[in-house]
């Protein structure tokens, strides 16, 4: 197949991409160019995938360009990343409506709705969206423009499907995670981890009220969005027992997760997936969650951690005793289970190949529809 990716210009699409949405495209092209297909990538110039043909609709990713990185993130930056994203992304329908024959399909991966709307009215190839935001950022574009749109909506689990209730989903795939990346470890240590981006709504206040009350250890990583909340909630908290070790990448953070007893993953929100848990999961390491967003998807009951009721600390506390009460034999079985559940449903190479089932499926499906308005 001939593939346009549309990727994201927060940031640089390479193989360093620390970010969730970059390391998904990054993997994505770079298998796809690898199995055969011809893949081409409308991203910032600074992006690089062996295999795969970049266009670069800006110079430099805004995350690399600016002198603040802060401010891109909290989209305060104005012209630097709102209206010249824009522009980046009419430049990419402006060459696939000159280029329609070199494409068999586009994939978009932008979030940016209202401006890939007007693929409809421009290019004349299929387009699916696969949705990497929550189901309450997603615009319904048949409403804004007045008429039937013919984009198709990847969700990335059931959840985010079921709650998407503004737009109608074509498919759903989930993401994947780079088994050489995360690799399986039997040796850990006694404590509990929480990792993520710290504001109120990932649950880090409970994670610690879990440790404390269980009495166990607990390593805290990842950067600091919310610095009023972590300087009011969290930073008293710390001591030797509850520590923060800030962000972490790639061997660093590998280790974060092979070491760790547990992971806690109480989330406030109704997350659409949780990269955390399959992470955590391929090196082994089983989770304990809020039964929030896609978490009854990823992890399996008492096999690869323990699901608690929404908003619960009691039971996430049991939880953590029963996995702390456990002998030996049984605790190892649970992180071999772990590193099995994520080869055999959540692997970057089961990720794709979904995908290009689906890309099969959005080709047919609007040749089919095409053909009946001919």
């Amino acid at each position: 197949m001939k593939i346009a990716i549309i990727g994201k210009l927060f940031a640089s699409i390479q193989v360093t991409s620390a970010m969730g949405q970059e390391r998904f495209i990054y993997y994505l092209s770079y298998l796809l160019a690898k199995k055969g297909h011809t893949v081409t990538l409308f991203a910032s110039g600074d992006s690089r995938i062996e295999g795969v043909k970049i266009i670069p609709v800006i110079k430099k990713s805004f995350w690399k360009a600016s002198k603040d990185p802060k401010k891109v993130l909290n989209c305060e930056s104005g012209r630097s990343y709102g209206e010249r994203e824009a522009i980046g992304y009419l430049k990419t329908l402006y060459y696939l409506r000159n280029h329609a024959k070199d494409f068999d399909i586009v994939h978009d991966n932008s979030d940016n709705f209202e401006i890939l709307g007007l693929h409809k009215f421009l290019v004349s190839l299929p387009l699916m969206s696969t949705l990497h935001l929550p189901p309450q950022y997603l615009v319904n574009l048949n409403k804004i423009v007045g008429q039937e749109l013919d984009n198709y909506y990847i969700a990335i689990s059931q959840k985010q499907k079921k709650l998407a209730k503004k737009i109608k989903i074509f498919d759903v795939v989930y993401n994947g995670v780079d088994l050489k990346k995360f690799s399986f470890s039997e040796d850990y240590r006694e404590h509990l981890s929480w990792i993520g981006r710290i504001d109120p709504y990932k649950g880090l206040g409970a994670a610690i009220e879990v440790a404390e009350k269980a009495e166990v250890s607990l390593k805290i990583a990842g950067p600091i969005y919310n610095e009023k909340y972590f300087k009011e909630e969290i930073q008293p908290r710390l001591n030797k027992r509850i520590r923060y070790v800030g962000e972490l990448s790639g061997l660093k953070l590998k280790r974060f997760y092979k070491r760790s007893k547990a992971v806690l993953f109480p989330v406030r929100w109704e997350e659409p997936f949780g990269f955390v848990m399959i992470e955590a999961m391929a090196c082994g390491t089983p989770v304990i969650a809020f039964r929030r967003g896609a978490v009854p998807e990823l992890i399996v009951q008492e096999k690869t951690g323990f699901i608690c009721p929404k908003d619960k600390v009691s039971s996430m506390i049991k939880a953590v005793r029963k996995i702390y009460s456990m002998s030996d034999s049984h605790y190892r079985r649970i992180r071999i289970n772990c590193r099995k559940h994520v080869e055999e449903n959540f692997s970057i190479n089961k990720m794709v190949e979904n995908y290009e089932k689906v890309y099969q499926k959005v080709i047919d499906d609007w040749k089919t529809k095409n053909n009946k308005m001919k």
